[in-house]
């Protein structure tokens, strides 16, 4: 069926951590008292890791393609190691029309940060009068218990390709989570479950409490901690399609269109989490649709393109309110220029969100969504590509 390919290869990473509090943590809002260090301590650390990998392609007939890869990775005792094997085939079933298919496992050790912890800001709402919203520190302490987070996936795809500039594909994916490795839930979960400053004086309030306030009252610091949170299952598809035109003197046009739709997403510990923002259980916004789609130009050294991003709705479960859907248009011109510089020069300029939609608003602080929208409206931009 043709030549048989084989591919081998090392890798070898040798990671290193340092992050040390600034003054402001080590003597917290001026009060010359040093609350925030006990429990934002210095962070340093190390890790390595290498690996060894190989793959083969076999084509068993001018139809039938398998390909198999085979990895190793060791990172050390906290770490531990891993062999997994990707088993793909493609299947041309005529000219147009093939098959594909892909079954592996994959495996990602505890990160230096994880066992480690981190250090990071945050928005979150106060409990005690939700009109007022804090930029708070969020610390999330590592563990060097943290076993590692392994997943098994499985695709199967069915993919068209035409003789006149049509080319549409489907695939249905399936990923098995084993460990996974996530924040045991998010700041302003951990301030509305864990803030005492009703019981007592804020300033009785421990260093070591999961959510701390400052001498005079307002949200600080939270503290969380990286888990295994149990296993999930997600499923979905993944749709993509392109179509490209001559119009004579007009140019060339092309469209493309891309989606994902997921069917599927599940958690041992915490039920359906599809179409969630999943305040309470640190597992990220999970809109279950989302698509993009667009029109390119092309004529002589000229390109124009509009692009149209939907992000479909889902359940604010905080508020247990639904957060809206949200469609946003992007706009590039970009032109080629030859001997400008001495060699090929690109000069673009493109606006994004055009038409300055604002993010779909949250009944609760910081008011949108952080982790699926952008709240910066319309942006412009210039860019410049030269090449020697």
């Amino acid at each position: 069926g043709g030549n048989v390919a084989v591919a081998v290869g090392a890798q070898y990473r040798a990671l290193e951590l340092e992050d040390i509090p600034d003054s402001r943590y080590q003597v917290l809002f001026g009060g010359g008292r040093n609350r925030l260090n006990e429990s934002l301590p210095v962070i340093f650390g190390t890790q390595d890791a290498y690996g060894v990998f190989g793959e083969i392609s076999l084509p068993m007939t001018e139809e039938l393609e398998l390909n198999a890869a085979l990895r190793y990775e060791d990172y050390g005792d906290e770490g531990g190691d891993t062999m997994d094997p990707k088993l793909t085939a493609k299947w041309n079933l005529t000219e147009q029309l093939s098959l594909r298919a892909t079954l592996g496992s994959s495996f990602q050790a505890p990160s230096i940060r994880q066992m480690l912890g981190t250090r990071s800001t945050g928005s979150i709402e106060d409990p005690r009068n939700t009109e007022e919203a804090f930029k708070i520190t969020v610390f999330t302490e590592g563990s060097s218990d943290l076993t590692s987070q392994s997943a098994k996936n499985k695709n199967l795809g069915l993919v068209y390709r035409s003789d006149n500039g049509l080319d549409v594909s489907v695939d249905y994916w399936m990923y098995d989570y084993n460990d996974l490795i996530i924040p045991d839930a998010s700041p302003q979960y951990i301030f509305d479950t864990y803030d005492k400053s009703e019981d007592s004086n804020c300033n009785d309030i421990k260093p070591t409490d999961r959510a701390v306030r400052s001498p005079d009252c307002q949200p600080a610091y939270t503290t969380g901690k990286y888990e295994n949170r149990g296993n999930a299952e997600a499923a979905g598809f993944d749709l993509v399609g392109k179509y490209s035109f001559e119009m004579d003197d007009l140019g060339l046009f092309k469209l493309n269109m891309s989606s994902t739709i997921i069917t599927k997403y599940t958690s041992s510990q915490f039920g359906d989490i599809k179409g969630s923002r999943n305040y309470e259980n640190g597992f990220g916004s999970t809109p279950d649709f989302k698509a993009n789609a667009g029109l390119t130009w092309e004529i002589d050294d000229h390109l124009v393109n509009i692009t149209a991003r939907y992000i479909g709705s889902y359940k604010d479960d905080q508020k247990d309110k639904d957060i809206d859907a949200q469609t946003t248009m992007d706009v590039r011109y970009q032109t080629y220029i030859d001997d400008m510089l001495g060699g090929s020069t690109t000069l673009g300029i493109g606006v994004t969100n055009l038409f300055d939609k604002e993010p779909p608003p949250l009944a609760s602080r910081p008011l949108y969504d952080e982790e699926v929208h952008d709240p910066r409206g319309r942006q412009i931009y210039i860019n410049l590509k030269q090449s020697f």
